[in-house]
C-alpha cells in the first residue's frame, strides 16, 4: 500500500506560534534551521 506524502516544514522560525500555524496548514512535522540531518532521517524513518 502506498503511503501518503509527508509534509515537512523546514524554517528558521522556532517559536511555538509558527509550529502551530504549520500544523494547522497541514504539516506533519516541523524542523528548524540549521537542520540536523540525523534528526531529519529519524523523522522520515530513513534510518531503518
Amino acid at each position: 500500500m502506498k503511503q501518503p506524502p509527508i509534509v515537512m516544514m523546514i524554517t528558521s522560525y522556532s517559536d511555538e506560534e509558527n509550529h502551530k500555524i504549520a500544523k494547522d496548514l497541514g504539516a506533519d512535522d516541523f524542523l528548524t534551521k540549521p537542520v540536523d540531518f540525523t534528526r531529519l532521517k529519524e523523522k522520515l524513518n530513513l534510518n531503518n
